[in-house]
């Protein structure tokens, strides 16, 4: 499809300003019912409103050396109008891609989808689990029975049914994840403080991701940025890709 004439882009150009003559107008009339004609229209306004801020005629002006140097020998591109209807066009590409696919890209998820994202059980290598039922060790059967289950809230009781003296870090750990997992967030973020301040605990950096992960659920993203600061300060980390991830996420 060729591209419009230099007097239809004229025309329109004038209209746009205002200038037509009476001889003009019923020319631009006549040229107005051609659907290509009613396009160019829309488009070199919507050019022209946006390059109010930058100048129209220093545009124009450029436009009229790149048509006296290398782009006069295209025999399709001869005046800056014409030049100025294909930036239009192209002007308009670019606004649909902006507007339609950009925003996409670029917009935050919620704190829900991020915890949902991430969040998943660590896998139970204290008391594992067969299909029976039964378990290697009878005094956590119950508790990571459940846990293994993802039935988070019957796991959080049997986990706090147990005697004190069984439960230890690593205990306290899986029944953090546990209240995390059925919506205890305060609960699971003591239990996970109380670990991460444990160096010698079995579990002390995977406590703070878990931790992150709180705080992202109650909305903190302070907070869980400086729990991902301290993985990355602390590796090699079992959660140092997913934290990583997460942390860029939370900073955009």
């Amino acid at each position: 499809m060729n591209p419009l004439s230099e007097s239809s882009l004229e025309l329109i150009e004038k209209y746009l300003l205002g200038q037509l003559t009476k001889e003009e107008q019923t020319i631009f009339d006549q040229e107005a019912k051609n659907p290509r004609f009613q396009q160019a229209i829309q488009d070199q306004q919507a050019l022209m409103n946006a390059f109010k801020a930058h100048g129209r005629e220093e545009i124009i002006k450029e436009m009229n050396q790149w048509d006296k140097g290398s782009l006069a020998q295209n025999a399709w591109i001869k005046t800056p109008r014409t030049w100025l209807y294909m930036t239009v066009s192209l002007a308009a590409v670019i606004s649909l891609i902006w507007l339609f696919y950009l925003p996409n890209k670029t917009t935050p998820a919620s704190p829900e989808a991020l915890f949902a994202d991430h969040f998943s059980p660590f896998p139970n290598i204290i008391s594992p689990t067969v299909r029976d039922g039964n378990s290697l060790f009878q005094n956590k059967d119950v508790a990571f029975g459940y846990y293994d289950e993802k039935k988070y809230a019957e796991a959080y009781r049997a986990f706090t049914a147990m005697p004190d003296s069984l439960r230890d870090s690593r205990i306290e750990f899986y029944r953090g994840i546990a209240a995390l997992g059925s919506n205890q967030t305060d609960t699971a973020l003591i239990l996970f403080r109380q670990i991460n301040q444990q160096p010698e605990s079995r579990f002390y950096k995977e406590a703070a991701w878990y931790a992150a992960l709180a705080h992202v659920k109650k909305r903190e993203s302070q907070q869980a940025i400086e729990y991902l600061t301290w993985i990355s300060e602390n590796l090699p980390h079992p959660f140092e890709k997913e934290s990583r991830e997460l942390l860029k996420q939370l900073q955009n």
